[in-house]
């Protein structure tokens, strides 16, 4: 009995949601998502702070005890910031004993010139790597910081936490054909051209 309910329910028609509707709930999502995520920055920099860390170095100095040496350019990636700006996070960690830096050449690639003729000389990166005052601090850290992390988690079951963390990644994947798809057609909508037609 109780299935059959259900399944009434799957084939019954869901109500019309307009674009404008749509666009309305997109954008509370977004809210909500930085709001929440805001929240929760402000909150755990004040316990980072308390250990003379700042949540960026907390990130850069975990992504090295997790990966090992890593190039600049990579951490930068990573984190979704400028290579100059990484440049500097990476200097002040280190003017704290917790980081060091060595250039590393990278082997140019076979029959690669210069533009003059003259074979090329490989590109050099920057490796960073942790101190072992680093990985003491990060370790030390890193224990302290989780058990507040779970503490505010706690409001989330563990099948909420698991799909936050599915939600998130696939937010971030994108889908490069829905974007097109959505900007055109908001575009031909407010325009009053309306879909396309075949």
């Amino acid at each position: 009995m109780h299935k059959n309910e259900a399944k009434r329910r799957d084939l019954a028609p869901r109500p019309y949601v307009s674009a404008s509707e749509k666009t309305q709930r997109a954008f509370g999502a977004y809210t909500d998502l930085m709001d929440a995520a805001d929240w929760l920055r402000e909150r755990l920099r004040g316990q980072l702070a308390f250990f003379d860390m700042t949540p960026g170095q907390f990130r850069i100095l975990e992504m090295l005890r997790r990966e090992g040496p890593t190039h600049q350019a990579a951490i930068a990636h990573r984190l979704g910031c400028s290579d100059a700006t990484m440049a500097w996070m990476i200097k002040r960690v280190e003017r704290k004993g917790w980081v060091w830096r060595e250039a590393e050449l990278l082997p140019s690639v076979r029959g690669e010139t210069d533009g003059t003729g003259a074979a090329t000389v490989g590109r050099r990166v920057v490796v960073v790597c942790l101190t072992e005052k680093g990985e003491e601090r990060i370790a030390y850290v890193y224990s302290k910081h989780v058990k507040v992390v779970k503490a505010d988690m706690r409001v989330l079951e563990g099948r909420e936490q698991e799909t936050l963390s599915r939600v998130c990644r696939k937010l971030r994947q994108g889908d490069v054909m829905k974007f097109v798809a959505e900007i055109t057609h908001e575009d031909r909508e407010e325009s009053g051209e309306g879909p396309p037609t075949r």
